[in-house]
Order: structure tokens, then sequence, then C-alpha cells
């Protein structure tokens, strides 16, 4: 069982990795000649340093499932986990604001299907997760990064807290509390349009304890508005 987890997380990493080196690839393919032009022209660049935005994205969710789900106290809802869990597939929303250039909120939403497996008992789950976020953003090496390549290339890191929820668990409440850490970059395409990549660790506590996983997204942003 352990050689099978070993061998599933390896490909699961390639496959991310795989996902990451082609998405830098299309980047110098994706931006237009006449917007690059346009950049050239700009003094200071087109870097977006705040305003309002929207994301969405598509996620691979590698799970990072303890041995146990669950708090043991209850009871009910409490699972000992039996064999690999299968990994799974999501997307993701974003709507965020960035008051300065060093810093964003942002609320998001994530819904993750696919988490299969088995408990001790013999009980087949397939697990649908649902998560909203409160995230803090923010972006440490700006100044360094400004002037360079017109600042489009936007590193940041990220943390935040929310509410996870599931329905196929035997519990009284399909809720509870989360913690998520991470970070990505944002590559500006134009002034309105960028690329995102971003990965980030999700650990819920409570009647989902132990239900952890890691989730890497690849999509676009639009800026609403900007100064």
């Amino acid at each position: 069982m352990v050689h099978g987890r070993h061998i599933r997380r390896t490909r699961g990493a390639r496959r991310v990795k795989t996902v990451a080196t082609c998405l830098a690839a299309l980047l110098t393919l994706l931006i237009p000649p006449t917007a690059q032009a346009q950049w050239d022209d700009e003094e200071g660049g087109f870097f977006f340093e705040g305003g309002t935005y929207f994301y969405v994205g598509f996620s691979y969710v590698e799970e990072e499932v303890q041995r146990t789900i669950g708090e043991r106290s209850k009871g009910k809802g409490f699972h000992v986990v039996d064999a690999e869990v299968k990994n799974a597939e999501g997307i993701n929303a974003v709507f965020g604001k960035r008051p300065w250039e060093y810093l964003a909120v942002e609320m998001q939403f994530e819904y993750a299907d696919g988490f299969h497996f088995f408990d001790t008992d013999g009980d087949y789950f397939e697990l649908k997760l649902y998560t909203g976020t409160l995230n803090a953003k923010v972006f440490p090496v700006h100044d360094l990064l400004a002037s360079f390549n017109e600042g489009r290339l936007q590193p940041h890191l990220l943390g935040g807290f929310g509410v996870m929820a599931t329905n196929d668990l035997d519990i009284d409440t399909g809720a509870a509390l989360m913690f998520r850490g991470g970070g990505g970059f944002d590559y500006f395409i134009n002034e309105s349009w960028a690329l995102n990549l971003k990965s980030s660790y999700v650990v819920p506590v409570g009647s989902l304890k132990g239900l952890r996983y890691i989730t890497t997204s690849i999509g676009l942003s639009y800026q609403l508005d900007s100064w």
C-alpha cells in the first residue's frame, strides 16, 4: 500500500511539473506582438498595482489524506482509511481587491470531485468537496521585479482560512474550519488579462480533520478596474 501511494504521488508531481512547464512555454506564444509593443512604449510598464479582479481556473487536487479522518471522540463520522485515495480534479474562482501594490484580499471558492477511498469497515466513499476561504495575498518582491519585463511577472505568497464542506462522510455536520497556505505567480498578458499558476496546501480541522490535500491551479484573471 505504501509503495502504491509513493508511485501515485510521484506521478501526480510529474503531472503538475509537466503542466507548469507547458504553461511557461506558452507565455511567449500567448502574448500578442501588439501588446508587447504597447508595453515597450509605456513608461513604467503595464504591471497591475491595485484594483479589483476576478479569476477562474482548473485544479489538479493531490490527496494528502491522513490515516484517519474526523475526530475519534465523536464516534460518528470517524473513519480509518484503508488503501489509497484517488486524486481529484476541480475548478476554482476568486474575487479579489488589491488596495496596495504589496497586498491583495481575496474570496476564493473551490470545488473538487474525485476523492475515492475505502475505510477499514469496508465502506466506499466518493467525496465532493466545497471550500470557501478569505485569503491574504502578498507580493514580497514587487519592487525588485517592477522594472523587470515591464513588471508582468508577479510572484506571490498566500494564506487564508474558511470553511470546507462535504456531504458524503456520515457525519452530523458536513462542514469544518480549514486553513490554506501556498503561493504562485501572475503573468500579465496585457493591462487587463493575466495568466495565473498557484498551489496551496489545505488543512481542515474538526469533523473533517485529516482530509488534507494540495491543490494546483492554472487559470486566467481579468482586472475589472485598476489604478
